[in-house]
């Protein structure tokens, strides 16, 4: 079968004939990789508002991925042109009406959504921003308008900015009424390390390997051969239907792509599989490859090209081509390619690929070294009431979160993703590495100006506020860690001023005359017992300021942002 191209309303339109019902995708370059983390949600939240008036039934959503949008469609000609004309007419509504409700729906569904391995890794590989942001929550849902939206849509939701692809011919009275625009460009993948907080294992156990590649056909043939490589190697160890082997070749838009590795195990030790996973990569960069390798993995691509649904499959990722500027060749000419691939060619991709791989597990998380992040800030300390080795450090650049056994956390306030804000006085500040820190008026033995301080040090429009919290989800702080600072009630005071008398009772007969023979002994008794004394009554004064700023923290939750956040402090 043959993809043909013609046009409709200004808009590129990719054809394959197709028995069945008639399948349409409008695809539109715009994705979590054009957002900011302030921001980050809005795209999702165009595409619900749109299916939402356009009452798409569940198998027709599409989706946002981090480069492009899709509204997908199926069925006969009526109803496919019926679905994409209500598209277009909810792409020019007026959100408002609806915004609140599929707001409050996205928050639900994002409460329950974990991030995939592919996600995570962007985190990784991006941080907070761009590429990265697919990792993150979609922190703008809390404060986005309708104003937000409008302009979101008439940015990337264009004509110019549009394909259409279709399995059959266009169906009669087909119009695409999108506003005019310009075609937006694929953003810059920085390559910012990020850091791997957020990966969530799943159910089995897991190794992966990630690494970035020129885009094309001999990095196609790369993938397939590393999927062999490693399933032959990790099988000797593995058995019949203990671990599965899958290899991911994903087209960035910008030249370049993704290309993952994935051995997942079911069953039994993987110790033994991840040392088999690593020896194959590792051989595989070491050896020159044999033709054989390369000519079998071709002749299985060419088998899948070939196959009766394979130009329907490739039409979406024909559609991603010709937005992002690299347009997809057609079957026979990617057979025509593959076939020239050479030994030598992906010889050279495994030897380049320890420069940009990325290695972890589930259980190990990443493995390798990880990269060092700002250097700490030198200014006001604030110590954590939990853990007397745990800190705060602020100037006037940053603030640098410290605790025992880890590297610490430096965010500049110049360059953070992110501050999100919460009526109770909790702050997050995200740096563009995606680490963060977070100051807990609750946890910290904070003064009352540091959170406005913060507040002004950040940029106004990185600011996202955020819904109150639960009372009972307020940090409350709890003796852990190596060094825990204790708390006390009416015992530790009961304690504390008995020492404390006994000490100056001690300390006043040794410096009377005549009153002791034994001053020196008895001005040891003092010392001793006056700092006893101060330890118990400083647990006292823990436990007195922890509950004071719990006690308003939690008021504030209940009552809004109405309490001022300098009045939630000690």
């Amino acid at each position: 079968m043959i993809v043909t191209e013609s046009e409709i309303d200004g808009v590129p339109v990719l054809h394959a004939p197709a028995p069945g019902p008639l399948r349409a995708g409008l695809v539109f370059r715009a994705g979590r990789a054009d957002e900011t983390a302030a921001t980050a949600g809005v795209t999702r939240l165009a595409e619900a508002l749109v299916l939402h008036r356009a009452g798409a039934p569940d198998g027709d959503r599409g989706g946002v991925s981090p480069v492009v949008t899709t509204f997908t469609a199926r069925g006969t000609a009526d109803e496919v042109t019926a679905h994409l004309h209500r598209v277009c007419a909810a792409l020019a509504a007026d959100p408002a009406p609806h915004l609140d409700p599929v707001r409050a729906a996205l928050v639900a569904e994002a409460a329950h959504r974990a991030p995939t391995i592919f996600d995570s890794l962007a985190v990784v590989r991006h941080g907070a921003q761009r590429h990265g942001l697919a990792g993150l929550p979609e922190w703008g849902l809390h404060t986005l308008t309708a104003e937000d939206v409008n302009r979101w849509v008439s940015t990337y939701f264009t004509r110019e900015n549009a394909v259409l692809w279709l399995t059959g011919e266009t169906p009669d009275g087909l119009t695409l009424a999108l506003p005019s625009g310009r075609r937006r460009p694929v953003p810059d993948a920085l390559p910012t390390p990020g850091r791997f907080g957020v990966f969530r294992p799943p159910a089995s156990d897991m190794i992966v390997r990630d690494e970035i590649q020129p885009a094309g056909a001999a990095t196609e043939v790369y993938a397939s051969l590393l999927e062999r490589v490693v399933f032959q190697a990790t099988g000797r160890i593995g058995g019949d239907g203990a671990h599965r082997v899958r290899a991911h070749y994903r087209p960035r838009g910008d030249g370049f792509a993704a290309v993952t590795v994935l051995a997942e195990v079911f069953a039994g030790d993987p110790g033994p599989i991840a040392g088999e996973f690593l020896d194959a990569l590792a051989a595989l960069r070491a050896r020159p490859i044999a033709p054989e390798q390369v000519a079998a993995v071709v002749q299985e691509l060419d088998r899948a090209l070939l196959a009766p649904d394979a130009t329907v499959a490739r039409l979406p990722r024909q559609a991603f081509g010709l937005l992002t500027g690299a347009p997809e060749p057609s079957a026979d000419e990617l057979r025509s390619r593959l076939r020239t691939v050479t030994a030598e060619e992906v010889g050279a991709l495994a030897a380049a690929s320890r420069e940009a791989e990325l290695l972890l597990t589930s259980w190990n998380g990443l493995i390798g070294p990880s990269p060092a992040g700002p250097e700490p800030v030198f200014g006001r300390r604030f110590r954590s009431l939990e853990n007397r080795k745990a800190a705060l450090t602020m100037d006037g650049t940053g603030i640098t979160g410290s605790w025992p056994d880890v590297p610490p956390v430096t965010v500049p306030f110049a360059s953070a993703a992110v501050l999100l804000t919460w009526p109770d006085g909790g702050r997050r500040l995200v740096g563009p590495d995606a680490r963060y820190v977070d100051v807990e008026p609750t946890l910290y033995e904070t003064a009352p100006d540091v959170i406005p301080a913060v507040d002004a040090a950040v940029p106004a429009d990185r600011h996202v506020p955020m819904p109150p919290r639960d009372p009972d989800a307020i940090p409350v702080p709890r003796p852990r860690g190596r060094h825990p600072i204790r708390y006390g009630g009416a015992g530790a005071l009961f304690l504390g001023l008995v020492a404390w008398v006994l000490g100056w009772a001690a300390l006043m007969f040794a410096i009377t005359p005549g009153a002791s023979s034994a001053p020196v002994t008895l001005f040891a008794v003092f010392l001793v017992a006056w700092f006893w004394g101060a330890l118990r009554l400083r647990r006292v004064r823990n436990t007195t300021v922890a509950h004071r700023r719990l006690t308003r923290a939690r008021k504030a939750a209940v009552t809004g942002p109405a309490l001022a956040v300098g009045r939630s402090q000690s």
